[in-house]
């Protein structure tokens, strides 16, 4: 019906779109993207589809056309292994403790030594005919023992363990399983290669000969192409070109020599320098189009060769479970048992047992390869895909479960008073276009420059690749997911402010900003509101969810020039706070007061008379303000029936007007009213809007 080109671009279209439509389902369930390509896979296969609608089927993946579909996904394999390599940073291998090579070496010989042990046993059932018994039981060691590095890492990212203790080091476990499993791989390649003791011997001396001639001779020539790329710009296509080819010659070699040239590509990945840009500019190019478009081709023709219906009885299927269970005792046990022996915390090693045993992507390509070499049947390679999906799978909510954010982060102290002390702000940059409005606000609550305890945050949706996770902390503006902080960093090295910055993917923004207040006991977390004022949920969305869970009180910025306004050109920085005698007002007075820290800020205070009478809490406290900050400070008062209209003649002389998200202006968590829409609407300062949510 369809001719070989076109019929390529349909499949690819439809593997496509399954592998993005089960993508939702997945990250709704809080699993790896990788868990729903390798599901879309193995539906369009015979698992499902060829049973459900069998000539569909067909006529959709005629046997003919799976060599082209192999090829095609055998070449995007060759790209993301090269990317692989590229997340492999090499100072994760350097400067390890003796307890973290202690837990890696466990987490590969442990479960290689129980996968090997258990393919002696079903050799003589499951070995394939003329398939030698060394080679079978290599292979299913090679298989036990891998762990997926870009999972792993993915997760440590999500749950902001990175950067702790258990994420140090279970990172550089991974990555020394993730290359000491592919040199053995590669070993095993070559022994199945190999026709001979002889022959085997050979091929090991010239993949060592290859590993060598890639780090003393291509390793350099690398290193002085990268010097040369200072910019984004200087990767010109001619460069783009010249890494290709180097890449595909180095898979080639590989493949010459024996050893698979998924092992060249990820070797050349590994080695290529981290310094500049060169290495991420040339992923950031390519890894979008291998993900998206590549890569789903090789996990559908992965559910192509997955036959759910060999796996039929009792015998089978129990054969599958101690399969899973060999690979959880070997992972797990051997991490955990090496753990707990090196003093880490029980529930720390049970969370390091149950990360090293995540094996997704990593897995399926392994198996891919012992099942091209004939080492595996088409029965034991399904087996092997299950418990692949098991183990992935089973490992974020068993983290939850063994460890849960709450118990991993330290618990959070009761809020302390801010007294004399600078406020810690969280300030959440999620549009570049408030950055520099952000930073002036950041400036005058630290005295105007210098140092700062706050913490500027930029949120970004979750990359499918995990690259940026593992990179330098070195402070870039350029780099990804900083790009965001760009305007913020360039106004506060303009004024001379210095703060903490963070920047990563999220998922669930409103939760991570929360946890963020959390865990530095930051004072207000400062957000900005862009959404329209006469929108049916103004407070919707992340803002929304951030109002309701915050542990900390809320600022509201809706911006109007007010880095302008806040410039070094003005002498003064007009503020003014209005007070409603409401719930909120102690912490408006508490971030004015930090406002008061700038010395050029000057403040006024509106109040309304059943507020502000003789004794009160708002007099007391604008009376205490007045007393420490004379000559920059101003009392007024006004009638509570006219306070909408003294607000704003009030505002017309100031910069920045500071508030309580307080019924009384018609500015409520639920939305706006139509007095506090006006009042927002035809106020031509900046507005700061303060909320506390109600303690349980």
């Amino acid at each position: 019906m369809f001719g070989p080109l076109s019929l390529l671009i349909l499949q690819t279209c439809v593997i496509i779109v399954a592998a993005r439509a089960v993508g939702v389902l997945a990250r709704r369930l809080g699993q790896p993207a990788v868990i729903a390509e390798v599901l879309a896979g193995i539906l369009l296969g015979p698992s499902l589809l060829g049973r459900v609608a069998p000539d569909l089927s067909l006529a959709l993946f005629p046997k003919a056309s799976l060599a082209g579909l192999s090829l095609v996904s055998q070449v995007g394999l060759v790209f993301f292994m090269f990317l692989i390599g590229l997340e492999l940073d090499p100072k994760l291998l350097r400067g390890r403790g003796p307890s973290s090579f202690a837990i890696s070496a466990a987490g590969i010989f442990v479960p290689f030594s129980l996968g090997a042990l258990f393919a002696l046993r079903i050799f003589a059932s499951e070995g394939g005919a003329g398939v030698p018994k060394a080679s079978f039981t290599l292979f299913m060691g090679i298989a036990m023992s891998i762990t997926a590095f870009p999972v792993l890492a993915r997760i440590l990212s999500e749950r902001k363990l990175i950067k702790t203790n258990l994420g140090s080091i279970a990172l550089a476990c991974a990555a020394a399983d993730d290359v000491t499993a592919w040199c053995l791989l590669a070993f095993v390649v070559s022994f199945v290669h190999a026709k001979g003791a002889l022959a085997a011997v050979l091929t090991t001396a010239e993949a060592l000969g290859f590993t060598a001639f890639m780090l003393l001779a291509v390793r350099p020539l690398l290193a002085r192409l990268a010097a040369r790329i200072t910019t984004r710009e200087s990767l010109t296509q001619n460069v783009v070109a010249l890494t290709f080819v180097l890449l595909l010659a180095s898979a080639f070699l590989s493949e010459l020599i024996g050893i698979h040239a998924l092992f060249g590509a990820f070797l050349f990945g590994a080695i290529m320098p981290r310094q500049g840009d060169y290495a991420h500019a040339l992923a950031e190019r390519l890894e979008d189009f291998v993900v998206v478009a590549l890569l789903p081709l090789f996990f559908a023709f992965s559910g192509l060769r997955t036959e759910l219906g060999l796996v039929t009885g009792y015998g089978n299927w129990l054969l599958c479970l101690l399969l899973i269970v060999v690979a959880c005792l070997g992972k797990f046990g051997g991490s955990f048992s090496v753990a707990r022996l090196s003093g880490m915390s029980l529930r720390d090693s049970a969370a390091l047992g149950i990360l090293m045993n995540t094996r997704g992507l990593m897995e399926l390509i392994v198996l891919n390869i012992g099942l091209d070499l004939g080492v595996i049947s088409p029965k034991i390679f399904t087996m092997m895909v299950i418990m692949a999906l098991v183990t992935t799978v089973m490992t974020t909510p068993l983290l939850e479960l063994v460890a849960p954010r709450a118990v991993l982060r330290a618990e959070a102290a009761e809020r302390a008073s801010i007294g004399n002390r600078a406020a810690r702000l969280l300030l959440c940059v999620g549009d570049a276009g408030i950055g520099p409005a952000m930073a002036r606000l950041a400036a005058s609550c630290a005295g105007g420059t210098g140092p700062s305890e706050s913490l500027v945050l930029h949120l970004e949706r979750p990359r499918v690749r995990t690259s940026s996770y593992v990179r330098s902390s070195a402070p870039d503006v350029d780099a990804p997911g900083r790009r965001g902080l760009s305007s913020f960093l360039t106004t506060a090295a303009d004024i001379g402010l210095s703060l903490e910055t963070a920047a990563f993917d999220s998922s669930d923004p409103a939760a991570d900003i929360c946890e963020v207040a959390r865990d530095k006991h930051s004072d207000f977390v400062v957000l900005g509101l862009h959404r329209p004022v006469l929108g049916k949920n103004v407070f919707g969305g992340t803002v929304g969810a951030v109002l309701e869970h915050s542990p900390a009180p809320v600022a509201l910025l809706i911006d109007r020039s007010l880095a302008r306004a806040f410039s070094a050109e003005w002498s003064q920085r007009r503020v003014l706070v209005a007070i409603s005698g409401g719930p909120t007002d102690a912490r408006v007075f508490d971030f004015a007061e930090q406002l008061l820290r700038d010395s050029v800020v000057t403040l006024t205070i509106l109040s309304f008379s059943s507020a502000s009478g003789e004794g009160s809490p708002v007099s007391a406290r604008a009376q205490a303000l007045l007393a420490a900050h004379s000559g920059r400070i101003e009392l007024r008062s006004a009638l509570r029936p006219a306070r909408h209209g003294a607000l704003l003649e009030a505002s017309d002389r100031a910069e920045l007007v500071v508030i309580g998200l307080d019924p009384a202006w018609g500015l409520s968590a639920d939305g706006l009213d139509s007095d506090g829409a006006r009042l927002v609407l035809t106020c031509h300062a900046s507005l700061i809007l303060i909320h506390e949510r109600a303690q349980a």
